[in-house]
């Protein structure tokens, strides 16, 4: 895990705690700055609460091939929010005191991209196989939505209210309503 202080002009290693280097996904808290989560493969789910100085082993194994992590602050929560993660079995959810991984709904398609809408928590995206999905009650129901142009294999939400989204094409779109997209030119 490497760390920036400076905007990405210098970065400092902060493996103290990890079995490897092979880190597949990473996800920050939504609301504890120094609270960040990762997936190091094959070996299971660890957490930092101290910006990525140190780690915690939180659990051990595959996790189900996790591609992509997110934490969301949603309401309903035992501890300080939950776990999204994008799997080849569709999206799992887990509330951070790491109690049971369970699937967000009924996707049942391979999931490449989870995204949540910081502005309401609950509200869930998910790019899959079988197409791009939105759930408003945190993943215990989706909704196929219309993607822009061929199969979303990203998806990023932004704090200003823009979901982003990359196409397997390499192209990149937003949309501010939640329905129609645009293409961004880069």
């Amino acid at each position: 895990m490497l760390r920036t202080e400076d905007g990405g002009h210098s970065w400092i290693e902060h493996n103290e705690g990890l079995p490897s280097r092979d880190v597949i996904a990473v996800a920050a808290h939504a609301t504890q700055p120094d609270t960040v989560y990762i997936v190091v493969h094959d070996q299971g789910v660890y957490r930092s609460q101290d910006a990525g100085k140190s780690w915690r082993l939180m659990e051990r194994g595959s996790q189900g091939g996790i591609r992509q992590l997110i934490h969301s602050d949603m309401p309903g929560r035992m501890q300080t929010g939950w776990l999204f993660a994008a799997t080849p079995k569709g999206i799992r959810r887990n509330m951070d005191c790491f109690c049971l991984w369970q699937d967000a709904g009924k996707l049942e398609s391979e999931a490449y991209s989870v995204t949540y809408d910081p502005g309401h928590p609950d509200h869930l995206y998910a790019a899959t196989e079988k197409g791009l999905f939105r759930s408003t009650d945190g993943g215990e129901n989706w909704v196929q939505t219309t993607p822009p142009g061929s199969r979303v294999v990203v998806l990023a939400f932004a704090r200003t209210g823009t979901l982003y989204a990359v196409n397997d094409q390499g192209i990149l779109f937003r949309s501010e309503d939640n329905g129609a997209w645009n293409q961004v030119n880069a």
